[in-house]
């Protein structure tokens, strides 16, 4: 007992993580603005605004398939071998990939640092930051290792939060630092990326030697966390969406300044300040509009919200296209900024549709789907823009995401049906659940809100809470609080029934849906 209490003395405290986390974060962010231009600027473009957004989406490509092929393998060896080992691996390729990266800006002849065949060095680059894994991934199960049933909810809200601000400030920072060359925001972010690694060299190992697992080689298996999302209907809705979420993000962090620049014939000044309108948008609209929402209608309504704003706003950008209105792009700005607001109700419905022994496997199986995504999405624009954009059709690529967009945008109306709960039977022994109730009256056969003072009721984990009437907010007060072990990380949260139709009733439903 005594050495496990000093070892628990020694490991980092989980705001350290966050904080390493937020500067990970922001170290990519601030090169979000330049990366179409550099490879603008590389000799295999030319200069050529097209090729040069090809060319992003084709290394976007190969970095998803890249962490693809070892993200699995390194979760396994993470497990075994503690976190801190494969966290400071991830940190150094991402660092090596800014950095290849800022060598190879030809944007000015007065560069004191800079190498030739740029584009070679950073398809390479990209190449290798993808073998090192995903750096959110093993910061997620830091936090978790670092958490007790009472924190983890705070912790993992204080990490997903710093994921947030630092999308909302890395941006408009870039576009700032990058007004007179392409150079110094990748510089900086290059610096930001090793401070936090020094910053992990000073940290101790977050995960405790009795916690870590053997290696089963049979499991090492890039696709094996998506099987967990064909066990419920909703959770195969779920991937369907949160696939959709991140190829959204992928088209907008791809493609969108290579498209203004072609469509409109704008300067990259003009162009970056864009995205300073997305970053503040964004943070207006999870703190004025999600939380509100949420609190009035519940996360179904945002996410409805988020995905019918998200898929009208695809289609605008496609037709404006077809003209010169330029400053109509700061509406579809806020317009999509608006659109995230889908993404943490989302993930509230889902962690509150799971059972606490299977969050786990929620959270490897959507980081599986964010991949999957990534490749696709990246990959699509790759074959998309570059053949349309010379043909004098740049919108083109709007609306196949607004095409894409729409089955997610009937998925998220059709959720009430999903997740209407069933009679309340006492102590939740046969009971089906459901999430974001707004009224008594949504409850199927439902006399007396008696019927479910006894109930153990759904909680989301979400970033914000899931809504809920306020003659249920009771019932879920009295609900035993329930303590579990899921995959190492510490839960504490109410029992979560599952949806368990027959494979055959899960694709009618998904299929119909559509």
């Amino acid at each position: 007992p005594g050495a496990a209490a000093m070892e628990e003395t020694k490991r980092p405290a989980a705001w350290q993580i966050v904080f390493l986390q937020f500067l990970l974060i922001l170290s990519g962010a601030v090169g979000i603005p330049v990366l179409p231009y550099v490879w603008t600027s590389t000799e295999l473009a030319g200069g050529d605004k097209v090729k040069g957004g090809s060319l992003l989406s084709l290394a976007a490509t190969i970095n998803a398939l890249a962490e693809l092929a070892t993200a699995s393998l390194l979760g396994k060896l993470s497990d075994r071998f503690g976190r801190k080992p494969f966290l400071l691996i991830s940190i150094l390729g991402t660092a090596l990939d800014l950095g290849i990266t800022s060598l190879s800006v030809r944007d000015r002849s007065d560069y004191a640092l800079r190498i030739s065949n740029g584009h070679v060095w950073m398809f390479a680059s990209r190449t290798i930051a993808g073998l090192c894994g995903n750096v959110l991934v093993f910061s997620k199960a830091a936090v978790g290792d670092l958490s007790t049933p009472e924190t983890s909810s705070r912790n993992f809200g204080a990490l997903i939060g710093s994921i947030g601000v630092a999308l909302v400030v890395g941006p408009p920072l870039g576009a700032l630092l990058s007004r007179n060359q392409l150079q110094l925001p990748l510089l900086v972010s290059t610096g930001t990326s090793l401070f936090a690694a020094l910053l992990l060299l000073a940290m101790r190992e977050p995960l405790q030697k009795q916690h870590r697992a053997p290696i089963d080689w049979r499991a090492v298996n890039p696709f094996g966390a998506l099987h967990f999302l064909v066990s419920t209907r909703f959770l195969i809705v779920f991937g369907v969406m949160s696939f959709l979420d991140q190829f959204a993000l992928v088209l907008l962090t791809t493609i969108l300044l290579p498209f203004c620049a072609v469509a409109f014939n704008m300067g990259r000044n003009l162009i970056t300040s864009l995205l300073v309108v997305f970053g503040l948008g964004q943070g207006a609209a999870y703190a004025l509009v999600l939380r509100p929402l949420v609190r009035w209608k519940g996360d179904i309504a945002a996410v409805e919200l988020g995905y019918a704003i998200t898929c009208a706003t695809f289609a605008l950008m496609g037709a404006l296209a077809y003209t010169q209105l330029f400053w109509l792009m700061f509406l579809v700005a806020g317009l999509l900024a608006l659109g995230t607001i889908s993404g943490p109700a989302e993930t509230a419905l889902a962690s509150c549709s799971v059972e606490k022994s299977e969050q786990g496997k929620l959270q490897a199986a959507n980081g599986c789907l964010d991949v999957v995504a990534k490749v696709t999405g990246s990959f699509g624009v790759y074959l998309i823009w570059e053949p349309s954009a010379r043909a004098g059709h740049p919108g083109t690529v709007w609306w196949f995401a607004c095409l894409v967009m729409l089955p997610g945008v009937v998925l998220a109306f059709r959720l009430r049906r999903l997740l209407a709960p069933r009679r309340y039977e006492a102590n939740s022994k046969d009971a089906d659940g459901g999430c974001g109730v707004e009224d008594v009256d949504d409850v199927e056969d439902v006399e007396d809100v008696e019927d479910v003072e006894d109930a153990e009721v759904v909680v989301a984990q979400g970033v914000v809470p899931a809504s809920r009437p306020e003659t249920f907010k009771a019932a879920m007060d009295q609900a035993p609080q329930k303590q579990v072990k899921s995959d190492g990380l510490e839960r504490g949260a109410r029992e979560a029934p599952l949806y368990k139709p027959a494979k055959a009733a899960i694709w009618a439903s998904l299929w119909g849906c559509i």
